[in-house]
């Protein structure tokens, strides 16, 4: 867990402090060695969210691409490695079951998934438009992904398209860059509503336009992240289809 609850703000560990726990608001001590990264543990050593799994320095630099107050969101009793205002990403590097799977795709709905592929040893045909690959040690689990499955290669991702469930492993997809996978999964869906409140948590940087002639400069408002989905309230601004936020957005610096 990279942050917990201080003095009723997010921090990340430093030797010797203690904390809250977002989710179940429990004690948690700051764990700062020098072989892992460093993070909070539940004083019991039992973390709260089942699905957590031990971070590696791969899950906290694909975290850091997007803004902090985007990282470990508190979605019900678990935490979203990363909540835009798109969807939620997972970064994942442990072996999941096919159970396991489903169950967080359920859970979260609208998702992604960010898979640790730099040891697939994918063989990759580019053909252009698109490229196939063929996979000779399949981790068969993620036959069963029915959400969008990115496969992170440690220089770009490779979005996978379509992958058939079959031996000799195979699919085709697309490359896509760091860079344009952050603008892409960081901007709203065309048409896509929030709530006054949800707005003020998108980047400073991001204009938006209302559909009226007046834009808006945005704040960031960590408390109301858990608003995304909230689509009756009053105040409720739509994002015209033709808005691009590519243009106007760029990651915060963290």
């Amino acid at each position: 867990m990279q942050y917990a609850i201080r003095d009723g703000a997010r921090v990340e560990p430093l030797p010797g402090q203690t904390a809250l726990c977002p989710v179940c608001d429990s004690d948690v001590l700051a764990k700062c060695g020098s072989i892992n990264a460093w993070h909070w543990s539940h004083r019991n050593r039992r973390d709260c969210d089942s699905w957590s799994e031990g971070e590696t320095q791969w899950h906290r630099d694909s975290k850091s691409r997007f803004p902090c107050q985007w990282r470990e969101v508190v979605v019900g009793q678990h935490r979203a490695d990363i909540q835009t205002p798109r969807c939620v990403i997972e970064v994942q590097l442990s072996q999941l079951s096919p159970a396991a799977i489903a169950e967080r795709e359920i859970f979260y709905g609208d998702m992604i998934w960010v898979v640790e592929a730099s040891d697939f040893n994918l063989e990759i045909q580019d053909l252009g438009s698109h490229l196939k690959f063929r996979w000779k040690h399949p981790r068969k689990t993620w036959w069963w992904a029915q959400k969008p499955l990115f496969f992170d290669l440690g220089d770009q991702l490779l979005h996978v398209k379509k992958l058939y469930a079959n031996l000799p492993c195979h699919g085709w997809g697309q490359f896509i860059s760091y860079e344009n996978f952050v603008c892409r999964f960081s901007k709203p869906r065309p048409g896509q509503q929030f709530c006054e409140c949800c707005m003020k948590s998108l980047p400073k940087n991001a204009l938006m336009s209302t559909g009226m002639t007046e834009y808006y400069q945005l704040d960031l408002d960590p408390e109301t992240l858990a608003c995304w989905s909230c689509l009756d309230r009053l105040k409720c601004a739509r994002i015209p289809d033709d808005l691009d936020l590519c243009d106007v957005y760029t990651p915060m610096a963290v």
